[in-house]
């Protein structure tokens, strides 16, 4: 168990990223999906992620495809955990 915990805390530490990105979208479309429409909540998740790598691509040089998956990934959270 404590060996599984290590990898878990290793894993967490290296993607902190996109843990952050998939808790980020998570919180847009839960959060809004209980004042608008779920497909509003979740245009709203996918327009953050994008305007977001767009941001990165103009300020940094770089586009993460990677950091896109995690957003969708918070999403497809949020709606199943009731969005």
């Amino acid at each position: 168990m404590k060996n599984i915990l290590m990898f878990l805390n290793r894993l967490l530490l290296k993607h902190m990223d996109k843990v952050a990105h998939a808790a980020i979208t998570y919180g847009i479309v839960f959060t809004l999906a209980t004042h608008w429409t779920l497909d509003g909540a979740i245009a709203v998740g996918i327009l953050f992620g994008v305007a977001k790598e767009i941001y990165d691509k103009l300020s940094y040089g770089k586009f993460s495809l990677g950091d896109l998956i995690a957003d969708i990934l918070g999403i497809i959270l949020a709606v199943l955990l009731g969005a």
